[in-house]
C-alpha cells in the first residue's frame, strides 16, 4: 500500500516523522468521530533522498512487514496465553489456576512482543519510497 504523507520532522537516527493530510478526510462518512485524523507515525527513509520538514512524500508499507507486525503484535501473546491454558488443563488444575495461568500466559506473551517489537521495529517500519508527485499545499499544517 502506497500512501502520500508529509513531513513533520527528522529524527536524530536518521527516521522521519510523518502525517496524514487531513485533505483526504473529506470525503469519508466518519470524518466527525474519526481518531485517525492528526496521526503521526515514523518511517524509514529508504529512498535516501534529503527531505525537508515541508516535503510530501510517498510512503509503503508492505504486506509482508504489516502481517508481521500483526504477528507481533497480536499472534503471540495469543499463543502464549494458549498454550499455558492447555498445559494448565491437561495438568488437571482447577478452573481458577487454569485462569490464572491463562492470564499469566498473555501477560509473557505481550512481554515477549514488546521485546520482539523493540528490536525488530526498523524492518517492520513503512519506508520512504520517494517525493509525491503531487502539487498539495501544505499550509496550516504545523
Amino acid at each position: 500500500m502506497v500512501k502520500d504523507a508529509y513531513v513533520k520532522k527528522r529524527n536524530d537516527d536518521g527516521t522521519f516523522v510523518l502525517g496524514c493530510d487531513s485533505n483526504e478526510c473529506s470525503g469519508c462518512k466518519s470524518k466527525l468521530f474519526c481518531t485517525q485524523k492528526d496521526t503521526v507515525f515514523i518511517a524509514t527513509n529508504a529512498a535516501s533522498e534529503d527531505l525537508g520538514d515541508t516535503d510530501v512524500v510517498k510512503v509503503e508499507m508492505g504486506f509482508a512487514k504489516a502481517i508481521a507486525a500483526l504477528a507481533i503484535v497480536f499472534i503471540i501473546p495469543l499463543i502464549f496465553m494458549g498454550g499455558a491454558l492447555l498445559v494448565s488443563y491437561y495438568s488437571g488444575l482447577s478452573g481458577f489456576v487454569q485462569a490464572v495461568l491463562s492470564v499469566s500466559g498473555l501477560v509473557l506473551g505481550l512481554a515477549f512482543s514488546a521485546l520482539v517489537s523493540r528490536f525488530a521495529s526498523n524492518k517492520l517500519r513503512p519506508a520512504i519510497i520517494g517525493r509525491s508527485k503531487s502539487e498539495r499545499s501544505i499550509e496550516g499544517r504545523f
